[in-house]
């Protein structure tokens, strides 16, 4: 783990590094959470991006209030608090229990979705984390959520290879995310939420990406990534498997 002084945050909040050096600082973010959470600390709109992402009303809300609407002049945002309104529904990676708040009636996997379209291969590939770190990210995250896991299975899996686990939210609620990379070398996400409700399998897409969803014992599922519809389907029936079966021992 890279150990950077405050001044060194400071500048990358700022824009004021190199390339080279920004993109190191990303890299590490990705692996070290306390890491994330020092540059979350020095970055003084932090709160501001979380405050106003938390007050951004519903899309009937925003069209009824169109009309009222004029341009205001603002504070020009750092790039660290426009990378946050980027990643929409105040997702700020990997720090802790996130922000997706959204309208009542919002649907998560639409939510889940957005983020997810955000991954690329080279985002996972500069994962670097110790051996057992990402089995213990699951455990962690699946205890969030509430939910029974097999997260030896889950990192045995053949064609997808575990890279790591975080812990997000949904309207208040605990919202895991297990990312893997499929053998092509595209992300694929399982996130798992508890909802009470219960569903059989169902296949789809989402912003192009392909996508099952089920539940199991009141825990909702989705597995979306970018990879053939027809593997994805496989993919989805062994994970389903693995859950009930560690949810029936």
């Amino acid at each position: 783990m890279m150990n950077y002084s405050d001044d060194i945050l400071r500048q990358f909040l700022d824009g004021a590094l190199d390339e080279a050096k920004r993109k190191e600082i990303e890299t590490a973010m990705l692996s070290d959470a306390d890491l994330e959470a020092r540059i979350m600390g020095l970055d003084d709109l932090a709160a501001e991006v979380k405050a106003v992402m938390e007050s951004v009303p519903g899309e009937a809300r925003l069209t009824g209030l169109q009309p009222a609407i004029a341009p205001t002049p603002i504070r020009a945002p750092r790039p660290w608090a426009m990378l946050a309104a980027a990643c929409a529904v105040g997702v700020f990676i990997g720090f802790g229990a996130s922000f997706f708040n959204a309208d009542a009636g919002a649907d998560w996997r639409k939510e889940v979705a957005h983020y997810q379209a955000l991954y690329t291969a080279d985002t996972i590939e500069a994962i670097d984390l110790p051996p057992g770190e990402a089995e213990a990210q699951v455990n962690r995250a699946a205890a969030e959520v509430g939910a029974t896991v097999p997260t030896e299975a889950l990192a045995a899996l053949d064609g997808l290879a575990l890279r790591r686990a975080q812990v997000l939210g949904f309207e208040g609620a605990p919202l895991a995310q297990i990312v893997f990379a499929h053998a092509s070398g595209a992300p694929v996400a399982l996130c798992l939420i508890r909802t009470g409700d219960s569903e059989a399998p169902q296949m789809g897409e989402r912003l192009g990406m392909a996508s099952a969803d089920w539940a199991v014992d009141g825990v909702e599922y989705l597995l979306i990534g970018n990879i053939d519809a027809d593997e994805m389907a496989k993919q989805a029936e062994r994970i389903r498997t693995l859950i009930i079966a560690a949810n029936n021992a």
